[in-house]
């Protein structure tokens, strides 16, 4: 009742949309789903979450009967679907019988997010993330640290996100109480500063669809180090930097130690600028106006 009566003064205001845009299918998709049939309105749903890969608690499989089905319908009512992934886009077709997915990346601020030649004098790994253990596998990207710590000691990891004392007190225990710092949680802007004051960005996901502080990092001319899982390796690769299997420590070592040994090779400013190129709001926003057009028949001024 709320959405509804939320729509209904929005349109009464400003008139009615020419095609509406969902990132959320439950249950956002279901106000769709009313404004089509109350004023023929069309509407497009572009989905985010990485959660139909069979990986997660809160997996799209998990979920009652009543969401499966209105999710379902959600996106089978869909003028267009797009996805930030070609790996969730081909499991949104399988679930949901789609013959089409566009695939629209996430997109990166570039005011924030671009290349500064000021990096830390000690080689610098960063980490941005929510720091949810079990999808990032906070724990293992430490101990594999703790591996490297055991061949070099010229480097350094800083952690940015909300960190619990129960992660602090488990680097300590794997001996990197020297190597590591915390930022705390911090502003979208502190983090493209710590982004360009760091060396690489390391991502050591279980599952992901498309991260975009994997894409911030690009555009911040970071190499990355990522788990190859979900859409990560549709932006990283051997230019740009090194994937690693999910959940394998050792080649995490081994990776993070060819980072440095190989550092040289990557050209960060050509990452910055092709990063640039692919997920700035530009980029990104010529796609989804395109799209608009395309399913309005060129009535989005």
């Amino acid at each position: 009742r709320a959405y509804k009566k939320a729509l209904q003064t929005y349109i009464s205001r400003e008139g009615k949309p020419a095609v509406v845009h969902i990132h959320v299918p439950m249950k956002a998709g279901m106000m769709g789903r009313w404004i089509k049939r109350e004023w023929g309105i069309p509407y497009i749903i572009s989905e985010h979450s990485s959660h139909y890969n069979g990986k997660t608690d809160d997996d799209f499989s998990a979920k009652n009967f009543f969401h499966r089905y209105n999710v379902r319908q959600v996106f089978r009512d869909a003028v267009a679907v797009t996805n930030v992934s070609t790996v969730i886009g081909d499991k949104l077709k399988a679930l949901f019988g789609i013959n089409d997915v566009k695939i629209i990346h996430n997109t990166v601020d570039t005011r924030f997010f671009y290349y500064s030649n000021s990096g830390a004098s000690k080689f610098r790994f960063i980490h941005v993330s929510t720091l949810a253990n079990y999808q990032k596998n906070i724990d293992g990207m430490l101990r594999s640290f703790s591996k490297l710590a055991n061949q070099r000691q010229d480097f350094e990891l800083v952690i940015a996100g909300p960190a619990s004392v129960e992660l602090k007190e488990k680097a300590i225990q794997s001996g990197l109480s020297s190597y590591v710092s915390y930022t705390g949680e911090i502003s979208y802007p502190e983090v493209a500063l710590q982004m360009q004051q760091a060396s690489a960005l390391v991502l050591f996901s279980r599952y992901e669809n498309f991260p975009c502080v994997m894409i911030e990092a690009l555009c911040c001319g970071l190499p990355v180090i990522a788990a190859d899982t979900g859409g990560i390796n549709e932006a990283v690769n051997e230019t740009n930097g090194i994937l690693v299997e999910s959940e394998n420590e050792e080649q995490l070592t081994a990776a993070l130690d060819r980072m440095m040994n190989e550092y040289g090779k990557f050209d960060r400013k050509e990452i910055a600028d092709t990063a640039r190129q692919l997920f700035s709001y530009e980029t990104i926003g010529k796609q989804f106006y395109d799209l608009y057009n395309e399913v309005t028949r060129n009535k989005v001024s």
